[in-house]
């Protein structure tokens, strides 16, 4: 049976939350799945796979992620890996911040290029402020909470059958 990591960082749960759905359908294609905090003890040679999850901070994928990709670039890139993170604004920000998201994202993608990338909307914890709002592009009464779990296990079907060819 092969093995898969799930290795995350998380701010207001989204990404954990995510991380179990994502285990949930790894489990039920027949892997066994653990989910470890980034900065947790992890011995990567155990798995087979490594997802690694976090929020995006600052429009930047969140830097915990990034180090622990770049501490463990040559074992990562022997193994099955994805990436996948949370977003607020994400749907619903402006196309100028989504894009300093994915270019953070390209950044990570040349020290180790993933099978797939899952990216998905998060939630805050509390309201945007106008001026808030007004810099990012929302609209007042967008939700706080925009994840959306069945695009999240969709993803990780998807992950199943791309690491199953591998």
């Amino acid at each position: 049976m092969k093995s898969i990591l799930i290795a995350y960082v998380t701010k207001t749960g989204t990404t954990l939350h995510a991380a179990k759905i994502i285990a949930e359908v790894f489990e039920l294609n027949g892997y066994t799945v653990e989910i470890k905090k980034i900065g947790d003890e992890i011995r990567l040679g155990d798995y087979f796979g490594i997802i690694i999850g976090a929020p995006i901070n600052g429009m930047q994928w969140h830097p915990d992620a990034v180090s622990f990709i770049t501490e463990n670039q040559q074992i990562l890139k022997e193994k099955a890996v994805a990436y996948y993170f949370m977003s607020y604004i994400l749907n619903v920000g402006n196309s100028f911040w989504n894009k300093r998201i994915q270019t953070s994202l390209n950044k990570v993608k040349n020290i180790v290029k993933p099978e797939n990338i899952g990216m998905f909307n998060g939630r805050v914890g509390s309201d945007f402020p106008a001026v808030a709002r007004w810099i990012f592009g929302i609209k007042k009464g967008t939700p706080m909470n925009l994840t959306d779990d069945l695009e999240v296990k969709e993803w990780a079907e998807e992950c199943c059958e791309i690491f199953d060819r591998l």
